[in-house]
């Protein structure tokens, strides 16, 4: 477990010949990127070779089943659950909030960068929330995941100290649980409960400043990576970010020496990230994109 700030001139994927970035994004992303991911892989486009892995929020979930083998079976599964939106919507709660909890989500989603007295800010909004207990989404991700010990040493999960607004960094050396891990990266501020881990209560990796973090990417030789935002010229600023996150973390890869190609879906309501009723347009959306990306997948892969 490390706190490490964002700095792209350290170049920490130096050495690394291909490094993915999975971003942040809800119900709706995860279910996303398992089904494109899956689809690349029955298409000849395995990602599952990556040097390194980073993941953050909704990727943290992709990149832990990523590297350990379960995007075949979570596809699957996710088929089943995209007909039963009362099921998921029953693990993942994200309507009829209480008003600690709208607070802190309010905080957090209006904030439009990332000083360490907003993100303090929005740890401390997220600390005071009256939301479901902390094991709650740990078991929730521990039965999505089936896994509890690390199985690859690519795999980098960020997250944020809800108290001290510092970005700890997970990986296999972390003593800590896959699916706490991926807990404590996704745990949105409002929705879900900061994750105690070790002395820390570590909240949503997204509420950093990047819902990306390539910075542990750069310097690799290539960066593949899967975000939202990847269609539109600018993001609306929010959730600890402006308007040009996206470009200015691909514009500091390249300048680390890094090859970058971008993926993801097209543009999507906010609303829509955590309703379970879009699992279904999700799915058919990542498996007609990643067939029309393959072959330009392998190519830059």
């Amino acid at each position: 477990m490390q706190s490490l700030p964002i700095d792209f001139a350290l170049r920490r994927g130096a050495g690394a010949r291909r490094a993915l970035v999975l971003g942040g994004g809800g119900l709706y992303f995860i279910t996303w990127q398992v089904a494109y991911l899956d689809r690349l892989r029955t298409l000849g486009a395995d990602l599952s070779d990556a040097d390194i892995v980073v993941g953050t929020s909704a990727g943290a979930t992709v990149g832990a089943a990523l590297t350990s083998g379960r995007v075949p079976g979570m596809a699957r599964e996710s088929g089943w659950l995209s007909r039963m939106p009362s099921l998921m919507a029953a693990a993942t709660p994200a309507t009829g909030l209480s008003a600690s909890r709208l607070r802190a989500l309010a905080i957090f989603s209006q904030a439009t960068e990332a000083s360490p007295e907003t993100v303090r800010g929005i740890g401390y909004a997220a600390l005071a929330a009256r939301t479901p207990s902390d094991a709650r989404l740990r078991r929730t991700l521990a039965t999505t995941l089936q896994r509890r010990r690390w199985r690859s040493q690519a795999l980098r999960i960020t997250t944020v100290d809800a108290y001290t607004g510092e970005r700890v960094i997970l990986d296999h050396t972390s003593d800590v649980p896959l699916p706490t891990a991926a807990a404590a990266s996704g745990a949105v501020p409002g929705i879900f409960a900061p994750q105690p881990v070790a002395d820390r209560y570590l909240m949503d990796g997204g509420t950093g400043g990047s819902f990306l973090h390539c910075d542990l990417a750069a310097g690799a030789d290539r960066v593949l990576i899967l975000t939202l935002g990847s269609h539109d010229e600018k993001l609306e600023a929010g959730m600890t970010v402006s308007t040009r996150a996206l470009a200015d973390e691909v514009n500091q890869l390249e300048g680390s020496g890094s090859r970058v190609m971008v993926a993801g879906p097209a543009p999507v309501a906010i609303e829509d990230l955590m309703n379970p009723a879009k699992m279904g347009s999700a799915i058919a959306e990542a498996r007609e994109a990643a067939a029309a990306d393959v072959e330009r997948v392998k190519n830059f892969w």
